[in-house]
């Protein structure tokens, strides 16, 4: 679960846990050695009956819309 991903400084001057953008680039190397990717259309077709997905994959979500999610990650 991701909710800030900021710059070290801006993490500890608000008091905020979080992770810095290469730390979040990081974890993303390791999740795509070991599991595939998928996106919504992917994952839509599916749930309805269509396609497949891999049984190690993984799909990215961020719920709360904070800046963090659409200026940074």
């Amino acid at each position: 679960m991701y909710h800030y991903v900021r710059q070290r400084h801006e993490l500890d001057e608000q008091w905020l846990r979080g992770i810095t953008p290469e730390e979040f680039d990081a974890q993303l190397v390791r999740l795509t050695r070991e599991l595939e990717a998928l996106d919504w259309p992917r994952l839509r077709s599916w749930l309805d009956g269509d396609g497949t997905i891999p049984p190690r994959s993984f799909l990215l979500t961020f719920d709360d819309g904070l800046a963090d999610h659409v200026q940074t990650v």
